[in-house]
């Protein structure tokens, strides 16, 4: 189960650093009160899944003992910023894009961390040590930021090359 969170949470790290154009810009208006209703609800629990996967996923670097706190800190700091703080994480993420960078690198991070704890991983590998630990999850959030930042740049001169065909 950490495996699949972990690639969720590799997949949402390269999506923030590398966005489709359309995903934001250009959404399909609905044509009935039930297909506004049904768009909000997908967008809602999608947030809602890689929040509850970023914070278990942190939380699970814990010792035993403080997990559960760390999880209920996680939900009650970042539920009243997601509804009430939105818009001034849009304006600081305007101000300082790096805010974005250091985002995608620690779900990297974090994401790096779940896979090498994995049951499946585990059984095959032996528990890591710590060095091996650190070293998985430098390399998840590289992974996640140089990919990143990769599709970002290719996708910026795509237009370029369409444009001069």
């Amino acid at each position: 189960l950490k495996m699949v969170g972990a690639l969720l949470l590799v997949w949402i790290g390269i999506k923030l650093l590398a966005p489709d154009e359309d995903e934001h810009g250009n959404v399909k208006g609905g044509t009935s009160i039930i297909s506004a209703v049904r768009t909000i609800i997908v967008a809602d629990f999608a947030m809602s899944l890689d929040n509850v996967i970023a914070i278990a996923g942190a939380a699970q670097n814990a010792h035993t003992d403080h997990q559960l706190y760390y999880v209920i800190f996680g939900l009650c700091l970042s539920v009243p910023i997601i509804v009430w703080g939105s818009t001034l994480v849009l304006k600081l993420i305007d101000r300082f894009p790096l805010v974005v960078t250091f985002g995608g690198g620690l779900l990297g991070w974090i994401a790096g961390g779940m896979l090498i704890t994995d049951v499946f991983v585990v059984e095959r590998l032996g528990p890591p040590d710590t060095m091996l630990k650190l070293a998985v999850e430098v390399a998840g959030a590289a992974l996640v930021i140089g990919l990143g930042k990769w599709l970002a740049v290719r996708k910026r001169r795509e237009p370029v090359a369409e444009e001069s065909a």
